[in-house]
């Protein structure tokens, strides 16, 4: 497989960096998934209520004041770039959470599903330095769209990132087939119901994957407030006005917490992959 990115990023990598040292200027505290009042709360139906409640609550005791953002990066085509956009976040004192694949077909012309070329030690120097790393469900996509191996793919695939103890899961989005794609099944009741049994027999095992928090695409802990980038090429195209990132951190208040979805592979420098739209702050980069 060749393991260089071909994705050629669409917004200059120093966007972004000014943009987190606006968010240092504002004297924004940043937190992953780990630093949330979970608790015993796996209701994620409907966001993890009593998390939000216990948090919120803490903040009014402590008379808080500051802004709380969780950034968050998808893998998906930019396992080099996503250490490399992590390791300018650990410069500026900012940490995330990143979700990653175990394994994918990549850009091998077989098929063949082969590990993600991502390097756990990288991976290991970041989640020392208090960034979390979760799994991006490609389970489908591991599959070859056989319903039949879904699960069985998403509980190998948590034990190939176990090294790092996952807690966290978030489904990629990808390529959908006959409107299928890897939000689409439940993973959760899987795991109330003991499907991982069918795999494994260790009881330690057991208690690892029921620990497990489904946390974004369609299912989510609460915030209040959201910035994504997911489909920034699309959403581009067709002058949507909420794609700019400085702009919306204007938005923020004190006392309340928001998370950003961040896909590395958007971000870069030297040759950028330029989009023709009608949006000024866009245009204003190049």
């Amino acid at each position: 497989m060749d393991n260089i990115e071909k994705v050629k990023p669409v917004i200059p990598l120093d966007y972004y960096l000014e943009s987190l040292d606006k968010l240092n200027s504002m004297g924004v505290k940043f937190i992953t998934y780990d630093d949330l009042e979970f608790e015993n709360d796996y209701d994620f139906e409907n966001g993890y209520p009593d998390e939000f409640k216990r948090w919120n609550q803490k903040i009014k005791e402590r008379g808080d004041k500051n802004i709380y953002v969780l950034i968050q990066h998808d893998t998906d085509a930019g396992f080099q770039s996503t250490i490399a956009l992590s390791k300018h976040e650990k410069k500026l004192n900012a940490v995330a959470s990143i979700m990653t694949f175990a394994r994918w077909q990549g850009s091998n012309e077989s098929g063949e599903i082969e590990s993600y070329p991502i390097s756990f030690n990288e991976l290991h120097n970041l989640k020392s330095e208090g960034f979390m790393i979760g799994y991006h469900c490609n389970a489908i996509h591991t599959s070859g769209f056989n319903e039949d191996f879904v699960y069985e793919n998403f509980y190998k695939d948590i034990l190939i990132l176990k090294e790092f103890n996952i807690s966290f899961f978030s489904p990629h989005g990808g390529k959908v087939l006959d409107g299928i794609g890897n939000v689409s099944f439940d993973y959760m009741k899987d795991i109330r119901n003991g499907g991982y049994k069918k795999f494994y027999s260790d009881e330690d095992t057991h208690k690892y994957f029921k620990k497990l928090r489904w946390i974004h695409n369609k299912f989510s802990c609460k915030f209040n407030g959201y910035y994504s980038d997911g489909g920034l090429k699309r959403r581009l195209k067709i002058n949507q006005e909420n794609t700019n990132l400085n702009e919306w951190i204007k938005n923020m208040q004190p006392g309340k917490r928001y998370r950003m979805l961040i896909h590395p592979q958007y971000y870069g420098r030297g040759e950028l992959e330029q989009f023709e739209t009608d949006l000024e702050w866009y245009n204003r980069l190049f």
